[in-house]
């Protein structure tokens, strides 16, 4: 063990005394693009007697995959109550093979006077694909709140962020609209 050590470091003393001092012991950081960025924001209310809301999201153009990496927001709603996100994104371009993405709303709540309800900010670091599907959504989000205030209205405006890869995989090729 002694000699695994002794032998790097009598290299080094060895440099050192030639006047050769590394200036960097590590690795530098860089500006690496994964690709173009992408930002949807997702406003929803939900009227009285609505357990659930969904909404397609469709401005990812053809021939990118999106590659979502954070998802946060803010709900207004009745206090203590708990929400949760779904998405449904597809791998392969077909809406048959729907990825659930499950997202629980946790982060901090207080009391809003001017919206008259409670406000619950979340940020939640993610990490996934999704490709256009035939009805041309890149994915889907299903809102989902519980039965004990359906007659509260609920308002959610959440940020859905990451960014686009090109895509060779053309899911309207793959799978044409039926009828055609």
């Amino acid at each position: 063990m002694i000699s695994r050590i002794r032998t790097p470091l009598m290299c080094v003393l060895v440099l050192a005394g030639f006047g050769f001092v590394p200036r960097v012991a590590y690795a530098q950081a860089q500006d690496i693009s994964n690709g173009e960025p992408y930002q949807h924001t997702v406003d929803v209310i939900f009227a009285n007697n609505d357990p659930s809301m969904n909404v397609p999201a469709t401005d990812v153009p053809v021939g990118k995959r999106l590659v979502v990496r954070d998802v946060s927001g803010v709900i207004y709603g009745p206090k203590g109550e708990k929400y949760k996100v779904i998405f449904l994104s597809s791998v392969t371009g077909s809406s048959q093979d729907a990825m659930w993405h499950t997202i629980a709303i946790t982060g901090e709540s207080f009391d809003d006077p001017e919206a008259n309800a409670n406000a619950t900010i979340f940020s939640v670091p993610s990490y996934w694909n999704a490709r256009r599907d035939e009805q041309h959504r890149a994915y889907r989000v299903s809102i989902v709140r519980s039965a004990a205030n359906l007659n509260h209205p609920t308002f959610v405006k959440m940020t859905v962020s990451g960014y686009l890869v090109d895509d060779p995989i053309d899911p309207i090729i793959i799978f044409p609209p039926r009828g055609q």
